[in-house]
């Protein structure tokens, strides 16, 4: 889901909107006045998506000719923003890509989300991101206090908890619909596979019928129907209800 435009912005790289200019004052010792450029594009034209945000850990697809996937997690400690993105500018200098940058600035600058830390300072690719195993930060589980379920050692390993997180969210689906949707789609299917020849068109004067086992539906737990139809006689009477 692209996250709504809430004012207009110049992609010609002249003129963008002041808080762009502001965050770009905030980060520009970290990137390129030409990835400013392409990402305020990319952030211009929708190309952004938002996968999921868990914690300080954001996922999100930005569009750029192919789809492209950036990790950001913010480490407090810090002060900083490590980042990480698919695309080849990242894997050969790990710098910010254009698609990194595009991914601030809708959290910047769009009212869905939220601004970013104002006392964030610094850029760091997540390669680059340091961690004292001796200095752990634990992950708790809301049920027990006192046992934790996972150690946490840098704020890398935290985006990569957080990331799965998200990617199971995403891989676990619709839920399964009940059976009784199940079977109608089942049967809708297959009416669906085939047209009716002549010789199988329902005939004129044939009714369906629907009988309730009553005795069954109040001494069980579900409603038990029997599909049965019947057809007229010569003489215009209903002939004897077939179930078969």
């Amino acid at each position: 889901m692209a996250a709504s435009r809430s004012h207009t912005i110049k992609t010609d790289g002249v003129r963008v909107h002041p808080r762009a200019d502001r965050l770009y004052e905030r980060f520009g010792a970290f990137l390129s006045p030409q990835i400013h450029r392409r990402g305020v594009q990319l952030y211009g034209a929708g190309f952004v998506q938002i996968i999921g945000t868990e914690s300080d850990f954001i996922m999100a697809w930005v569009t750029d000719k192919r789809r492209f996937e950036v990790d950001l997690w913010y480490e407090d400690d810090d002060k900083t923003f490590y980042y990480e993105c698919d695309c080849s500018e990242y894997r050969r200098r790990h710098e910010v890509s254009p698609h990194v940058w595009a991914v601030l600035l809708t959290f910047e600058l769009d009212d869905e989300w939220e601004s970013l830390p104002a006392d964030a300072v610094r850029l760091v690719p997540g390669d680059d991101e340091g961690g004292n195993d001796d200095q752990s930060e634990k992950v708790w589980d809301d049920d027990d206090d006192d046992d934790p379920i996972v150690s946490i050692t840098s704020a890398r390993q935290l985006h990569k908890v957080a990331q799965a997180a998200i990617r199971r969210e995403q891989q676990a689906g619709p839920p399964t619909p009940p059976a009784w949707k199940q079977q109608i789609a089942r049967l809708r299917n297959s009416m669906d596979r085939g047209r009716l020849s002549g010789d199988d068109l329902w005939p004129l004067g044939r009714q369906i019928l629907y009988i309730i086992d009553v005795e069954k539906t109040l001494t069980g737990d579900a409603l038990f129907v029997q599909v049965a139809n019947r057809e007229t006689k010569c003489n215009g009477d209903w002939a004897k209800p077939k179930t078969r």
